[in-house]
């Protein structure tokens, strides 16, 4: 995933028509104290929910950024 993909969130409950998209605005590889690394992605979900971190496994990629 890359800053400006569309995504959703996988398995989750909508609340209401519309909510659970959100917009990929970082994604950046973390070394993690145990030496893994893991991919961290911030998205700008729908509305004023806001901006948060969410685990790539998480989330249900719609549309790649062009």
């Amino acid at each position: 995933m890359k800053p400006g993909d569309l995504v959703k969130k996988r398995d989750a409950f909508v609340f209401r028509e519309g909510s659970g998209f959100g917009i990929v605005v970082a994604a950046d590889s973390v070394d993690t104290a145990c030496g893994r690394v893991t991919l961290k992605v911030k998205v700008r979900w729908h509305g004023d929910y806001g901006t948060f971190s969410s685990p790539p496994e998480s989330l249900e990629l719609l549309s790649e950024a062009g």
